[in-house]
């Protein structure tokens, strides 16, 4: 009779992709665009997002949720309303978020960097994160320097990052920070000229982190674009990976390394 071997029997765990959002809940954001409030409507949304990334999570992956709100005053002006360490989207206790004062990406900014470089919170055998920036207003002063180390240096500048402009007209000064937020990457900025144009952006988010665990590498980006047309289509995850096959390098971004040293486990670096 075989010896019984508990390690065949071994349970793989699932792979996280983290997704951090950073969350404008300046005093600005109480006002009304359109048919509602956007704070309130933005809390919906996010709401709306967890749910369905828990739908979506699965044995072989998960969405690890972080959220960081900022709409206060100084170095304390930003706080975590969701997964001070990322946690999956089914456990997520999104705590609201509240128009408050100003807005200082700065200290958000910082805090998120400082999570995504911690190995412990987020491990090398995650995918690569997604990072999520809503904003209606120009950042308070010295929002310039954080953001350019946070999209040149570390792991944070191998992150996929996307922007909504919730109410900001193109070359205005917001705009201008939320280009140079997503610069690099293959996305636009999106805007929300009305309330409810919020909740169609965080369905967009959900689409996009869903298909990429859903396509034969998740670790290789399909722009905007693509999953715009995809959208629409029959069969969006065959699709997916015919993208993520072009030969030509037009479409797809390519795994990048970010860590020098490799999971031992998983073998998987990002």
């Amino acid at each position: 009779m075989a010896k019984f071997n508990a390690a065949d029997f071994a349970v793989t765990k699932a792979k996280p992709l983290p997704i951090i959002m950073l969350l404008d809940e300046s005093g600005s954001m109480g006002a009304r665009l359109g048919e509602g409030v956007k704070i309130d409507v933005l809390n919906k949304a996010v709401r709306m997002m967890l749910t369905s990334l828990a739908k979506e999570e699965s044995i072989a992956s998960e969405f690890l949720v972080s959220a960081i709100a900022f709409g206060g005053i100084g170095p304390r002006g930003a706080r975590f309303v969701a997964g001070e360490t990322p946690e999956p989207a089914s456990q997520v206790q999104f705590t609201g978020l509240t128009a408050n004062a100003n807005t200082p990406l700065d200290v958000a900014l910082a805090m998120a960097k400082e999570l995504i470089e911690d190995k412990e919170k987020i491990p090398s055998r995650s995918y690569r994160p997604l990072v999520v920036l809503v904003c209606d207003g120009v950042p308070d002063y010295g929002w310039e320097a954080p953001l350019n180390d946070f999209i040149t240096n570390g792991r944070t500048a191998k992150c996929d990052r996307m922007a909504l402009a919730v109410g900001c007209q193109k070359g205005d000064g917001a705009w201008e920070m939320l280009e140079e937020f997503v610069k690099g990457t293959d996305n636009p900025v999106f805007t929300a000229d009305q309330a409810g144009d919020i909740v169609k952006f965080f369905k967009f988010v959900t689409m996009t982190v869903t298909q990429r665990t859903q396509a034969k590498n998740p670790n290789q980006l399909i722009p905007a674009k693509q999953v715009l047309q995809l959208q629409s289509g029959e069969n969006a995850i065959e699709k997916a990976n015919t993208i993520a096959d072009d030969a030509d390098g037009s479409v797809i971004v390519d795994a990048v390394v970010i860590d020098e040293d490799e999971d031992e486990e998983e073998g998987f670096r990002w």
